[in-house]
């Protein structure tokens, strides 16, 4: 199920027309009996799992870009340990580099996983430096990536996703879905579920969501736009502002704090409202609303006109 959107997901455009892979070093296919638990890593290049309707198999490609090695003039594959392999419903595929000489790690290639699967696919997948992609898929999936962007779409389930240094867009996408983000933003687009962010140093953003948000950030700023919330919202910040915009048809407990707070549309708030808080309810109540920021502004607003 898709957030708002039942429509089946558009296909994405043939990976070899979006980018630059390098030569195509090793295809293979594996048939598991029942759903397949994916494991993947590479050390350096992107990872990325779509849904291809035409197969009941796993589809797993392997893409190698070299580059240049400072020290020997030229990349010896011999040098990495790769590994393509099915045991029951487990697939591992890994790149590891193998420790050689003192200057290990200076060369400058990629290994980049394109996996074509059934809808059905639990995956855990990390890369080091490079992207991760999965569309359209249902199921449990883990993301882990130190440098690179996070991107989820047309997917339901269970989502785990972690960066280091990069972005992570999730959108067309309904279930339970936690990020924890460094230094990357953070974007939510037509959400259906149960979201929890954490962030450092990057904003968040998130328009058209429907379900609870369960928010933490220290330095960013946090805008979240709901067409209906369901259980509840908490957004904290330390020193970033928070702009929260709620549908006019539901009723809601609101606790708010910060530098300057400003409730807009809300004629029928009843309460304690002072200029740097608000305790209270609009509405007929019951959904708990709290927003708390140390050195931020805050705005509530009611979005009207749908």
């Amino acid at each position: 199920m898709y957030a708002q959107d039942q429509t089946p997901a558009p296909p994405l455009e043939p990976v070899e027309q979006r980018r630059h892979l390098g030569e195509l070093y090793e295809s293979k296919q594996f048939y598991p009996e029942a759903v397949p638990n994916l494991t993947v890593f590479t050390f350096s290049g992107d990872i990325e799992v779509i849904h291809n309707p035409s197969i009941h198999h796993v589809q797993l490609d392997l893409y190698v870009r070299k580059g240049f090695s400072l020290w020997s003039g030229g990349v010896d594959l011999d040098d990495y340990r790769i590994l393509m392999m099915q045991r029951n419903g487990e697939i591992n595929a890994s790149v590891e580099r193998k420790r050689r000489g003192r200057f290990w790690g200076s060369d400058d290639i990629s290994f980049t996983f394109i996996i074509q699967t059934p809808s059905a696919v639990s995956t855990h997948l990390r890369t080091m430096k490079g992207d991760i992609l999965i569309h359209d898929l249902s199921g449990t999936h883990r993301l882990q990536t130190n440098a690179g962007n996070l991107a989820i779409s047309y997917s339901d389930g269970e989502f785990q996703v972690s960066s280091t240094a990069g972005n992570v867009e999730v959108s067309n996408s309904s279930g339970q879905v936690g990020i924890q983000s460094t230094a990357g933003h953070i974007d939510l687009r037509n959400i259906h579920g149960e979201m929890r962010v954490r962030s450092t140093a990057g904003a968040i953003t998130g328009s058209s969501l429907t379900g609870s948000l369960l928010t933490r950030s220290i330095a960013g700023h946090v805008q979240a736009e709901f067409l209906h919330v369901e259980e509840g919202i908490s957004i904290e910040s330390t020193a970033g502002n928070i702009e929260l915009t709620l549908p006019d048809d539901q009723g809601f407990d609101i606790d708010a704090r910060g530098l300057n707070l400003n409730l807009a549309g809300f004629e029928d708030f009843t309460g304690n409202l002072q200029r740097m808080s608000a305790v209270g309810s609009v509405g007929k109540g019951s959904l708990p609303v709290q927003v708390h920021t140390s050195a931020g502004t805050i705005l509530i607003q009611k979005r009207t006109g749908w």
